[in-house]
């Protein structure tokens, strides 16, 4: 496993790299085919500084820690409710502004894994990205069917506003 190696994680308040960590060492517990009783151990490897403290403290506790339990007890600890409906309000709040529409849906994209209840249909997933672009953009897309679609017309009539200003200079 150290051959791949995996990211560490120090306990930082920071959703977006705890929840890259966790993605990083699904994968590579995926990708070595490690046997469920030493997820847990490989896993927790890779903790360091306070995040590495405070799970020596709750494992100390636990009689059998399997995967999940692991999981739970790790997002209980540095994703709880109160940092997920942020990270959410976060995505619901979310507009283009000064980004480009390939910085928007980079941020978009981002910020959605926290909103997967909103964004698990395609229709809604399209019609929020869609409220979040700048309205001079959304006046230039016209129809879209789904979300590839949508993105490369925003991505084209943004295209289409720059070459317009070029030549307004």
């Amino acid at each position: 496993m150290a051959y791949h190696r995996p990211p560490q994680y120090d306990g930082e308040a920071d959703p977006v790299r705890f929840e890259n960590w966790l993605v990083e060492m699904e994968k590579l517990l995926e990708v070595i085919n490690c046997p469920t009783h030493l997820k847990v151990k490989l896993a927790s490897f890779y903790l360091s500084g306070p995040a590495e403290l405070w799970w020596r403290s709750v494992k100390a506790t636990m009689t059998d820690t399997f995967w999940d339990d692991f999981l739970i007890t790790l997002r209980q600890q540095f994703y709880p409710p109160s940092l997920q409906r942020k990270k959410k309000n976060e995505f619901l709040h979310l507009r283009q502004g000064l980004m480009t529409v390939i910085e928007y849906s980079c941020k978009f994209n981002e910020l959605s894994r926290f909103a997967s209840d909103i964004v698990s249909k395609e229709s809604v997933r399209a019609s929020r990205f869609f409220e979040g672009l700048n309205l001079k953009i959304q006046k230039g897309i016209g129809k879209y069917y789904d979300f590839r679609d949508l993105y490369d017309r925003a991505l084209e009539y943004e295209r289409i506003l720059d070459k317009e200003d070029n030549t307004n200079k």
